[in-house]
């Protein structure tokens, strides 16, 4: 178990009375997995990482598929939740669309603010030559954290660690 200090994820959490609970804790263990070199090549921590659902309180808006609560030291998420499966059939998503949220999620530990709906980012920033990467697949450009949608799995150790002064 990882102490709060070393820059982990500290409490990974599944719901345990829903359908196929064990590949639910296998998806956010992989998920976990994968996190954990972005957060230790940051120094940056999850308190607690858990699986939302349309059944809980924290997931009754549908069209969100996870949430980030920064705990303001651009280090530290007191929560990520993620949302494993499909809302109403609770039908488990695929490891990549977990994984591409995780990413989205991690960027609020740094930049609180939430990312603008696909449809009204810019055409130049879409354009640019970072939001492209060798696949031809957009990018998801979020400060310090910039990773490729396209091959989340492939992308998470290869992700360059941040400037150090």
């Amino acid at each position: 178990m990882a102490t709060p200090t070393d820059g982990r994820v500290v409490a990974c959490d599944h719901i345990k009375k829903l359908p196929d609970a064990d590949r639910a804790a296998a998806i956010l263990a992989e998920v976990r997995r994968h996190a954990e070199p972005i957060l230790t090549a940051r120094g940056w921590r999850v308190n607690r990482l858990y699986e939302m659902c349309c059944c809980t309180s924290g997931g009754k808006n549908l069209s969100v598929g996870g949430f980030c609560v920064p705990a303001g030291d651009k280090k530290t998420s007191q929560r990520i939740a993620l949302r494993l499966r499909e809302p109403k059939s609770h039908v488990l998503y695929e490891f990549d669309h977990v994984m591409r949220v995780m990413i989205h999620e991690l960027s609020h530990i740094v930049s609180a603010a939430p990312a603008p709906p696909r449809g009204r980012r810019s055409a130049s920033s879409l354009q640019s030559p970072r939001a492209v990467c060798e696949e031809g697949a957009l990018r998801a450009d979020a400060g310090p954290l910039t990773h490729c949608l396209h091959c989340a799995r492939r992308c998470t150790a290869t992700i360059p660690r941040p400037f150090t002064s």
